[in-house]
């Protein structure tokens, strides 16, 4: 059992050593967060419309005394 663990040891640091090398979490989280961070951003975009468009209407301006 001891043999078989050995042989394995040599790959498995060379491949672990490969994706730290370049980079691969990294990246690999790049390619997670940016499609969720633009879908947030769409969605506070559309918030803001909603907001918008469901706002009180203004009250209209208070007539200033003429002298």
């Amino acid at each position: 059992m001891a043999t078989l663990l050995d042989t394995l040891k040599q790959p498995i640091h060379d491949t672990a050593q490969a994706l730290l090398a370049h980079n691969i979490p990294t990246k690999l989280a790049g390619v997670v967060t940016t499609p969720i961070t633009a879908g947030f951003n769409v969605l506070g975009d559309v918030l803001g419309i909603v907001r918008d468009l469901t706002a009180p209407p203004a009250p209209p301006p208070t007539p200033t005394p003429s002298p």
